[in-house]
This record gives C-alpha cells, structure tokens and sequence, in this order.
C-alpha cells in the first residue's frame, strides 16, 4: 500500500502526552497539525530501498516484486528500476489492465466477476462506477469500461476532494469526463440515477470507511425516492487498513450492516490479514447478536485477482 505524503502535516510531528491509543495508553506522537519537526515518513520507497539491498546471495536466484493497486506507478516503478535489482519483464504501464513491469491490480478481477454476479454483463445501461477521488478514476476508467463493455464515460463517475486544513471534505457533485477530456458536472446532464441502478463504489484503499460511506450518501441521495426508485451501491477496495485499529474496524462493520444500509455489500482482498480477521470477527459477532443475516454484505477476497500478471486477462 503506497501513497505519496501528499499533506504536509504527514511528514510533521509533534509529541504529546495527551494522545492515547485505543487501549488508552499515551501514544505521545501525533500528526493531527502540521506545526512540528519534520521527519523521515516510512513509504513504500523505503521499502524498495531495503528490499533492493543485494545480500550475499544476490545473484543466486531471479529476483521480481510485484505491488498490487497502488496509489502512484510512474515513481515508484522509477525508482525501482533506478536500483537495478528486479528482474521483471519490463512493459509499459497498461490501464486497461491496471498492470505494469511491477503492477497489478485486483479491481480488474472484481469488475469482471461483480458483472457477472448481478447480471448486467450483457445489459450496462444501468452500471454505474463512482470513484471517490479524481486520482482514482484517472487511473482506473480505462479498465471500468474494458471491463464493462458497452458503459458510457457519463457512467464512470468521481468526486471532488477538498483539503481545508486538517480535513479532508468532498464536493456535493458527481463529475465525469467528455469525450474531450474535460470534466463536467453529472448532476447538470443527469441528477439522477435510474431505477434499478448499480453503482460501484471503488477505490484502493480505506482508512476508516468514511470515504466510502460519505460517497454512498451522496450516491443515495440522487435517486427518485417519491417514485419509489431505488439502487444498489456495491463497494470495493483492494486494501482495507481500517487505521491498523480492531475498534476502527468493529465500527466500519457497525455502519455496514445499518438498516437501510448504505452499501448493499462490500468486498476487499485479503491484504492485510490482521485487519481482515477483525473485520471476519466483528461482522460474526454482529450477526449473531441480531440472530439474523442483515441486509448489507462484507466479504474479504483473496483470489488471484491479478489482471493480466496473474495469469489471465480477467485476473481470476
């Protein structure tokens, strides 16, 4: 999981006593504003750069690495061939596939198996795809509408984010993208959704879920509810972090699984398999306390959702 420390306070920290953890021990070491010393933020180029460190069996074996839906691909995959360490088979980076010399991705998989789950693969005039950020949908609408066939750019959706000091706000309008490349306003060609409608609600990674949730409420809220229209909102993210916190994941479960739910079902790999045992844990415990299966889905996937370096063009 990789993204650039694109907020300054990202890399500033300070110490404070009153930060506690969720056991409620001091934590000390907070971000919350960007007034302290800057600092060395682990990324995924320190990684690279210990994992390309040749150790006395350097040349022993063929050496490849491969980083499934990350934030960014062009330094990354700069960086990585700066080191002169990895043998994989150098290839431009492809969207339709989501794949490159170092990259997969799993969403290609999920596209192909959502279509067929809820039977649109041959009708998509009611698919819709919403991602939550610009940077996502620059990344991934190729692959949406290889994926899906026939769908329109007007179908492939994303939100504005605004950054107002330490918080992170979305704009209340769905955009798209014109045949000339220019974003527009939805909400102006559209407003609503259609009945019946599927909206996929995508994105790489989540913190805390709040991103996908806040989307869904936007999502949710342009549908004819006087004429008794309704959708149904699927959620995908390849890595659920869930802020490394089992409180932080009990409550993502706690909304998932509200009645009406505002996502219908939601699906993640297995990335991070502490947090996905938690997130398998907490969803148990809450069935079982309503003594029924509720409305909304959670689900962890860990099959070879690998496009095409996972050895088949729908990736598993």
């Amino acid at each position: 999981w990789f993204r650039f420390s694109q907020m300054e306070r990202a890399c500033r920290w300070d110490w404070d006593s009153a930060v506690v953890d969720d056991s409620g021990k001091p934590r000390g070491w907070t971000n919350g504003r960007a007034r302290g010393a800057f600092v060395d933020v682990p990324t995924l180029h320190s990684c690279v750069a210990m994992l390309s460190a040749s150790g006395s069996d350097a040349a022993a074996l063929p050496r490849h690495i491969v980083f499934v839906d990350v934030h960014e691909y062009a330094p990354l995959e700069r960086a990585l061939n700066a080191t002169g360490h990895w043998d994989n088979a150098k290839r431009e980076y492809d969207f339709r596939r989501g794949s490159g010399t170092y990259f997969i991705s799993a969403l290609q998989g999920y596209l192909y198996q959502l279509t067929e789950r809820i039977g649109v693969k041959e009708d998509v005039s009611k698919c819709y795809v919403v991602f939550p950020d610009a940077g996502a949908h620059r990344r991934c609408y190729t692959m949406a509408v290889k994926a899906l066939g026939d769908i329109g750019l007007n179908q492939v959706l994303f939100i504005e984010k605004e950054r107002v000091a330490e918080q992170t706000e979305h704009k209340d309008i769905l955009y798209y993208v014109n045949p000339k490349g220019e974003s527009e306003s939805w909400d102006k060609l559209a407003g609503e959704f259609p009945d019946g409608a599927h909206v996929l609600l995508v994105d790489d990674f989540t913190n805390s879920g709040s991103t996908l949730f806040e989307a869904a409420k936007m999502i949710r809220k342009r549908v004819d509810k006087v004429n008794g229209a309704a959708l149904a909102i699927h959620a995908f993210v390849t890595h659920f972090v869930g802020k490394c916190s089992q409180k932080v994941v009990a409550n993502f479960v706690k909304q998932l699984r509200a009645s009406p739910p505002l996502i219908d079902d939601f699906t993640c790999t297995d990335s991070i398999p502490k947090v996905i045992g938690w997130l398998k844990e907490e969803d148990a415990k809450l069935t079982k306390e309503s003594g029924a299966q509720p409305q909304g889905g959670a689900g962890a996937d860990g099959g070879d959702n690998g496009g095409d370096n996972g050895g088949g063009d729908n990736g598993g």
